[in-house]
C-alpha cells in the first residue's frame, strides 16, 4: 500500500514542483530593432548591427537580420567571396527629405546625437523578457491594445520595410523600428546596401479614414 502511494503521489510532487518552478523560469525574446539597450525589466542577450540582403538583389534572404557585434569565424572559413554566394549588407536608415517633404523625419532624434539618421547605419539588440511566454509586434498601435493592461509594452516605432519605388527594390519584411532610433557611430556615408523606409498608409482596400492616407504606420511589440 505504502509503495502504491508513493508511485502515485511522486509525478503528483513532480507536477506541483514543475508548476512552481516554470513560470519563473520561462521567458521570451525579441529583437528591439534601432536601438541598443533592452527596456526597463529585460535582459540584453546581444547588440549588434543590422544587416540583410542588398536592396536591388532579387536573391539570397528576404528577411533583416540582427548580428552581433563581435563576429567569429568557422576554422574552416574561405577566404574571398564565392560565386553564386549570398552577401550580407549592413542596413541604412533611409530618410529622404524629396517630393515636397523637406520636414520628413518621421522618427524621434533623441538617441542619435541630434544627427540626422538619413544614410546611417542601423543598430539592433536581442532582449530577453523573464516570466513572459510569448511577446508580438502589433501594427497599427502605440501600446498593446484596448483592454490589454495586463500586457507589457517593450516598445513602441514606425513601421518599416524596403522601398516600392525607388531603383530596382525587392520585397523585404516589415519590422517595428524604436521611435527614438540609434546609430553606429561613423557611419554618415551613403553606402546603400540593406535599406530601411518608413511604411505609409495607402487608402482603399484599408478603412480611412480610420487610416489616413499617406500617415506612417506606427508600431508596438509587447510581452505576455
Amino acid at each position: 500500500m505504502v509503495s502504491t502511494i508513493l508511485l502515485v503521489t511522486l509525478p503528483c510532487l513532480l507536477c506541483a514542483l514543475l508548476l512552481h518552478v516554470g513560470p519563473a523560469a520561462a521567458g521570451s525574446t525579441y529583437i528591439r530593432w534601432g536601438r541598443t539597450t533592452c527596456p526597463a525589466g529585460a535582459r540584453v542577450l546581444y547588440k549588434g548591427y543590422m544587416a540583410g540582403s542588398q536592396f536591388n538583389q532579387v536573391g539570397a534572404g528576404s528577411n533583416y537580420l540582427c548580428v552581433h557585434e563581435k563576429p567569429q569565424w568557422s576554422k574552416s572559413n574561405v577566404p574571398g567571396v564565392q560565386a553564386w554566394s549570398s552577401l550580407l549588407y549592413g542596413t541604412e536608415y533611409e530618410i529622404h527629405a524629396a517630393g515636397g517633404f523637406p520636414n520628413n523625419k518621421p522618427f524621434e532624434s533623441d538617441n542619435a546625437r541630434g544627427a540626422d539618421l538619413a544614410n546611417r547605419d542601423a543598430v539592433c539588440v536581442l532582449c530577453y523578457v523573464p516570466n513572459s511566454s510569448t511577446n508580438f509586434m502589433l501594427p497599427g498601435r502605440q501600446d498593446c491594445g484596448e483592454d490589454n493592461d495586463d500586457l507589457k509594452l517593450e516598445y513602441k516605432g514606425l513601421l518599416a520595410s524596403n522601398s516600392v519605388n525607388w531603383g530596382d527594390q525587392h520585397r523585404s519584411e516589415f519590422i517595428c523600428i524604436d521611435e527614438a532610433p540609434e546609430a553606429r557611430l561613423g557611419s554618415e556615408a551613403d553606402l546603400n546596401g540593406a535599406l530601411l523606409y518608413p511604411v505609409q498608409v495607402a487608402c482603399g482596400s484599408l478603412p480611412c479614414p480610420d487610416y489616413v492616407n499617406g500617415n506612417e504606420v506606427t508600431c508596438a511589440v509587447c510581452s505576455v
